[in-house]
This record gives structure tokens, sequence and C-alpha cells, in this order.
């Protein structure tokens, strides 16, 4: 048990840089036991190619409120809801959202996405 429990240092680093990204939860879906397993599995991959010699780069992105947050709001306002605190309030947001996304006249009026062509510079990261 003690050699078990000894402190041992990481292995030599390695050439090449890895990318782990995790835990990118939609802001319109309530939170559920499988999200903590991603981010548990995520970062304990991380930890290990670490002590493996690998350099790591993390990107989180935590509370991701892209897209999705934006047209769920803008359909409360659209369509002038108001939550009464009835029902859960995620449940309320997404029923917006889809409702939004069910309306052929916000099909008709939005304008196709462009790209840009610069990169996003959004979300968390970190190097281990």
């Amino acid at each position: 048990m003690e050699e078990a429990l000894k402190e041992r240092k990481p292995f030599p680093k390695r050439e090449g840089l890895v990318l782990v990204e995790h835990t990118s939860v939609n802001p319109n879906k309530e939170l559920h036991v499988g999200h903590l397993r991603n981010i548990a599995l995520g970062d304990a991959l991380a930890r290990i190619l670490a002590y493996a010699g690998r350099e790591v780069l993390v990107l989180n992105y935590i509370d991701d409120t892209g897209r999705q947050a934006a047209e769920t709001l803008f359909a409360l306002r659209h369509y002038g809801l108001t939550w009464n605190g009835q029902e859960k309030y995620d449940h309320f947001a997404g029923r917006a959202y889809v409702r939004l996304h069910q309306d052929p006249e916000y099909e008709r009026s939005s304008p196709p996405l462009k790209r840009s062509s610069t990169p996003w510079k959004g979300g968390s990261s970190g190097r281990r």
C-alpha cells in the first residue's frame, strides 16, 4: 500500500499539443447528470494527458450563451411573453425558442448567416 501511495513524478515532456474541448452546455436545456459526467471526463482526460507528458490546451465553453440565447431573448420580446412563475423558467424559455423556429414568418425574414473571416475568441482556455 505504501508503494501505491508514493508521489509519482510526471512523465517526460513529449512533442506536440493536444486540444481537449469539453463542457458545452446548451443554455436552453435543463442541466442533468450527463453534463457533470462530461465535465469530469474532460477534466480527467486533460490531467491524464498532461501527466503523461503532453502539452494540453483545455477549452471550456462554460455557459456558452451564443445564438440560441439571443434568439430566445428575441422570441420572448417578439411574442410579448412574460414568465408567470407557474413552470420552470428553462421550460418557458425553451418553448419560446421552439415557437420562434416553427414560425414560418421568422424563417422567411431571417437573413442568412455570414461566416466571419476573423476567428472567434470566446470561451476560456488554459494550458496544463
